[in-house]
């Protein structure tokens, strides 16, 4: 009996590490996590005390240097990252609960592997309207720009619809390395708007300017 139990035990360790794997090879292992609605107080050091295992913290900040609200969170296995999303999701901190979800596998939220109707876009100006945005991608039918619940500045990435995958995917090949505003923007799929996730309405991490 005991020799069995060894033997499920080992095959169920393989099976896992062949997973893991199939993940690298496919370019879709998470091993960091984006934390928002963050205290503007909340430093580096604050988030080390919390994440122990965590290998890189970057706290986003603005241009004068003051936190944008969120963090980027990273850890040397996908297992410390999903044990740090399961214990410390809406743990509170600086004396704000804080929201945590996996970095989507191209360095988005909620990346998706499958073209959709919106994408994703960081690394805005932050002046950049949502006007601009949307007058950047041929096709688009609608821009908004995530912006700071508390200070409406934005926090410097949006989403742009389009009427089909067809006309979202010919305007991320036409932007693709390209720059907006005098920022060079990095583009992904994202959950079209009105589906659950970060594409959505909502969420808590911040207001839609537009």
């Amino acid at each position: 009996m005991g020799g069995l139990f060894l033997y499920t035990t080992l095959e169920r360790k393989v099976k896992i590490k062949t997973i893991e794997v199939e993940r690298i090879a496919l370019g879709v292992v998470n091993q960091k996590l984006v934390l928002s609605n963050l205290s503007y107080n909340a430093t580096e050091e604050t988030l080390q005390e919390v994440f122990e295992k965590a290998t890189f913290i970057k706290v986003t900040q603005s241009q004068n240097g003051k936190s944008k609200g969120y963090a980027f969170v990273e850890f040397a296995s996908f297992k410390d990252a999903k044990e740090a999303l399961n214990s410390c999701n809406k743990k509170e901190i600086e004396g704000r609960a804080i929201s945590l979800e996996l970095q989507g596998p191209r360095g988005s939220p909620n990346a998706r592997s499958q073209p959709s109707k919106t994408l994703f876009v960081k690394g805005l100006s932050e002046d950049t309207t949502k006007e601009i945005l949307k007058e950047s991608f041929d096709g688009s039918v609608h821009a908004r720009i995530v912006t700071d619940q508390q200070t409406g500045s934005s926090k410097e990435f949006g989403f742009v619809d389009f009427n089909s995958e067809e006309d979202a995917k010919a305007a991320k090949e036409a932007l693709e390395d390209g720059e907006i505003d005098g920022n060079k923007v990095t583009l992904d799929w994202a959950k079209p708007k009105g589906e659950s996730g970060f594409g959505g309405q909502g969420g808590g991490r911040g207001g839609f300017a537009g």
